[in-house]
């Protein structure tokens, strides 16, 4: 029998590779990724899955490691064929028991492939369709139902083009959410539906609706951390005061709202109403003094006003 180095290059490089040692081969794996929880790309020079090109062993090692599958970015699917997408998303959802942290801005017609798996690790998700759903106001449009199983879900980020009319999540498990592009009355239903949140942030645009009422919502008794202003530029038209009125917070502590959106009426009562003992206010886009908001608000701790630059 030939030895190692009498065999061809390519077969003996192939021998030593399956003959190193499993340790080896596992320091490698691992040097491959980036740290955890940062989720790798899913293509390029730099993805999980060029170790399947280097052997077989080395492929059924990679499909068969649990960290290759606990982090996904599947936002890169957007940019291939419907039909591709689509086969991707549903190969990919065959690990989805062992998702962590994942992100999904997929076309709205893929997404109904998500409903009803099993997410039991599921932890934090970026979420958000690459498009609008075309049929919403049709009377046989039924909303998805999405992560209803995934019991440990508790921090979702919303990106653009989310439309909450659009489908159903497990708003009542969430503690901390970020909603990148939401209308007023949608953040008012979040809220609603979400009462333990202990952290969120919400970016409200502009809708066609000419007036927006808005009843008082029920007391949020661990919401710490709030955030409020406007999504893009000013728009005169999103009254975020309408929000704030309506909202009662006795355990906040860290509050940062948009100026030209609300009043300092609207502000002092909300802090007055919540009786909350506010440790920062950051206001943005700041038009009015700090003087002035340190004198109608002198029991707050740290009051930093970011002036506008127009």
């Amino acid at each position: 029998m030939l030895s190692v180095l009498e065999r061809p290059p390519q077969e003996s490089q192939h021998d030593a590779l399956s003959h190193l040692p499993p340790e080896i081969v596992s320091e490698i794996f691992i040097q491959f990724l980036p740290p955890y929880p940062k989720a790798p790309p899913l293509f390029g020079p730099v993805s999980p899955l060029l170790l399947c090109r280097i052997c077989r062993r080395w492929r059924e090692i990679a499909l068969s490691k649990d960290y290759e599958e606990q982090d996904m970015r599947l936002a890169e699917l957007q940019l291939a064929p419907g039909y591709v997408g689509s086969n991707l998303l549903r190969s990919t959802l065959l690990y989805c028991r062992r998702w962590k942290h994942v992100e999904i801005c997929n076309p709205f017609e893929h997404l109904h492939l998500i409903q009803h798996f099993e997410m039991p690790l599921l932890r934090d998700l970026t979420f958000g369709p690459c498009n609008y759903p075309s049929q919403t106001a049709d009377e046989d449009f039924v909303a998805l139902e999405l992560f209803d199983r995934a019991p440990q879900l508790k921090d979702i980020s919303l990106t653009r083009y989310f439309l909450k009319a659009a489908m159903h999540f497990p708003w009542a498990q969430l503690t901390h959410l970020h909603g990148e592009c939401i209308y007023a009355t949608e953040c008012v239903e979040i809220l609603c539906e979400a009462p333990q949140l202990v952290g969120c942030a919400f970016a409200i645009c502009s809708s066609d609706d000419s007036e927006t009422y808005i009843p008082p919502l029920p007391v949020h008794h661990q919401l710490g951390f709030f955030t409020l202003h406007i999504d893009g530029a000013f728009d005169p038209d999103v009254q975020l005061s309408i929000i704030l009125d309506s909202l009662t917070l006795p355990a906040l502590r860290t509050l940062q709202i948009h100026e030209p959106n609300i009043t300092l009426d609207s502000l002092t009562a909300f802090i007055s109403r919540s009786q909350c003992t506010l440790d920062e206010l950051r206001i943005t886009k700041g038009v009015i003094e700090h003087a002035v908001y340190r004198d109608a608000l002198p029991s707050i701790g740290t009051i930093t006003v970011e002036k506008s630059e127009d």
